[in-house]
């Protein structure tokens, strides 16, 4: 038996619906169902992956896809793509995000938003995007109901740039 794995924030309902979306479209997955506690017939835990955060053993500039797929032994250097997403039309911009955790000082957003805020597009929490705009200048914004929509407009634009989150 696996030790549960603390999570900052348990998922709810609406949570796992919105995942669902995307997990659906994947040729792996049969069926997607919400559950208070993990079904005993659960083959893979996928929070055992924070296991290299909590113990050490986390590997610099190793994404969390990596970090998955090393733990349950497979393949991901993340050179192609490891989602099946129904394609939208092409959104010609250049998609953005910014949660309030994880950020990485030394990154250039005032450089990208003074040369590049008539092509970018904000995806992620309207709160994210004000203190975006506050911060770095304004930035059109887009919102997105589900994470499938989340993926779709990322897979559609021309680059994804942001941290690590799920920017809704």
């Amino acid at each position: 038996q696996v030790t549960p794995m603390r999570v900052r924030q348990s998922p709810t309902q609406a949570s796992v619906d919105s995942l669902a979306t995307l997990l659906q479209h994947q040729p792996c997955v049969w069926s997607t169902v919400y559950t208070e506690s993990k079904p005993f017939s659960t083959d893979y835990d996928l929070n055992q992956f924070r296991r290299a955060w909590t113990e050490h053993r986390a590997i610099r500039d190793e994404s969390i896809v990596q970090m998955v797929a090393r733990t349950y032994g497979f393949d991901a250097d993340g050179s192609e793509p490891w989602l099946t997403v129904p394609k939208i039309d092409p959104i010609k911009r250049i998609i953005v995000s910014r949660s309030e955790r994880y950020h990485s000082e030394p990154f250039p957003w005032f450089k990208l938003v003074a040369e590049h805020k008539d092509r970018m597009l904000f995806v992620g929490l309207p709160e994210e995007h004000e203190k975006f705009c506050r911060m770095f200048g304004q930035v059109e914004y887009r919102k997105t109901a589900t994470i499938l929509e989340l993926a779709q407009v990322i897979q559609a634009g021309r680059c994804f740039i942001g941290n690590q989150s799920a920017p809704m």
